[in-house]
């Protein structure tokens, strides 16, 4: 879902909130958030993704310590068994 202007402009300057891209959608994020919080604020187990943040792949150790800036692509990644 993509965010009109004057929302997006509306959000940034009441400053609890930011914009982060993630897995190709506009999404509006609490500043100052972790990897690890919004894995947990989107009901995912950490244990079954890999997270890539601006093309980087973030160690499953490092979640909690690595938080989101305003702008950033987020991909979350799914193990998916089959056969």
């Amino acid at each position: 879902m993509a965010f009109p202007p004057k929302l997006i402009y509306y959000l940034r300057m009441i400053g609890r909130h930011m914009i982060a891209h993630i897995n190709g959608k506009t999404e509006t994020v609490i500043q100052e958030v972790s990897v690890e919080k919004l894995l947990s604020m989107k009901n995912i187990d950490p244990a079954c993704v890999v997270v890539e943040v601006n093309k980087n792949i973030v160690k499953r150790e490092k979640y909690g310590s690595v938080i989101l800036n305003d702008g950033d692509t987020v991909e979350i990644l799914k193990f998916v068994g089959g056969g």
